[in-house]
């Protein structure tokens, strides 16, 4: 298993080299593999969710069903309208779930987050962070005065706001690379263990005899 494991790792990486027969392979092999897990996970809770409790009297969950059975039917031109009716009740529930669950850590916990006391007694660190956070935040929100021109004291201020969201992006970037770097390491790690380093030589030979194929061409 560690070595199918091994293999399908060097067939990926194999693109940093340029994309490639074995690249390809191991990409369909993984989309074929998630497509039938997830088609498989899918038909498991329509059965334990759906279709063996309505069997079991629960006759409330047909309607759900239907509402599911309804969406095949975007398939079938003459029919099509009726997979709107499921679409639209997804569409709209799925909305106010998701506004519902945004209002309080994007709106609510930010401004209780700047509403803290300035000075804290004994705690000159916290004094400070929460001086800074109420400085970025004006700043931040001052950036985007669009009714008056940045001039003076806006201007200062909205400065500040550029840099904070400077600041901001730059950290959110360089966590997502540290997040894909360490994602790479973790690979890099289990090629070098055994039995998955047996792979390494297979790889890199495979490579020169490409390259030397490419070059006699």
């Amino acid at each position: 298993m560690n070595l199918i494991a091994a293999s399908l790792t060097a067939m990926i990486l194999s693109y940093v080299y340029k994309e490639n027969m074995f690249f390809r392979i191991a990409e369909h092999t993984f989309i074929g593999t998630s497509s039938g897990y997830f088609g498989a996970l899918a038909v498991g809770v329509i059965l334990n969710s759906g279709v063996n409790p309505l069997l079991k009297g629960k006759v409330i969950l047909i309607i759900p069903i239907i509402l599911g059975v309804l969406l095949i039917t975007r398939y079938i031109p003459n029919v099509r309208w009726m997979s709107l009716w499921p679409t639209s009740l997804l569409v709209g529930v799925g909305t106010a779930l998701a506004i519902r669950g945004a209002i309080r850590p994007s709106l609510v916990d930010q401004i209780v987050a700047t509403t803290k006391p300035l000075f804290v007694a004994n705690n000159s660190y916290d004094s400070i962070n929460n001086i800074l956070m109420l400085v970025m935040v004006v700043g931040t929100l001052s950036y985007f005065i669009f009714t008056k021109e940045h001039k003076g004291a806006l201007g200062s201020v909205a400065y500040i706001g550029r840099i904070t969201i400077l600041a901001a992006l730059g950290s959110s970037f360089g966590n997502t690379v540290m997040t894909r770097m360490t994602l790479l390491l973790g690979r890099v790690q289990f090629m070098l263990g055994d039995p998955a380093w047996y792979v390494i030589p297979v790889a890199f030979a495979v490579i020169i005899l490409s390259t030397i194929r490419d070059r006699t061409k």
